[in-house]
């Protein structure tokens, strides 16, 4: 996608700062995601694709900013979330990592529990 047909996806000027990129991106999204149109809306096949070319102008968008001004990307959000129908947002898998180790913690505590209860 090129940065002309993005802007004109999203509606936004050439010159547009992150923080109007961010909210065009967002008003965008709240237009047409699949999860918040009523029933009587267009398609769900129709909102998911364009979803996925808000996201891909999105980024375009969004990488042209960041080198404009100055890096406004974040180290570890190299990418938009995107949108496949399922609901799979780019993640870094911190939280995964901490709910695994809770698990593991909790069911040790568990364990440990159980036994002290029966030599009760």
């Amino acid at each position: 996608m090129h940065e002309s047909e993005a802007r004109e996806l999203l509606t936004v000027a050439a010159s547009v700062s992150y923080p109007e990129l961010k909210a065009a991106y967002r008003g965008a999204l709240k237009r047409w995601h699949p999860d918040l149109l009523p029933s009587d809306s267009p398609s769900g096949a129709e909102a998911i694709r364009r979803t996925q070319l808000i996201n891909e102008a999105y980024r375009v968008l969004r990488s042209e900013r960041g080198s404009k001004d100055g890096g406004s990307v974040r180290p570890g959000e190299d990418q938009a979330p995107t949108w496949d129908g399922k609901a799979s947002w780019v993640s870094d898998h911190r939280f995964e990592i901490k709910l695994v180790i809770g698990c593991i913690l909790l069911i040790a505590v568990s364990a440990i529990m159980g036994q002290v209860l029966s030599t009760l």
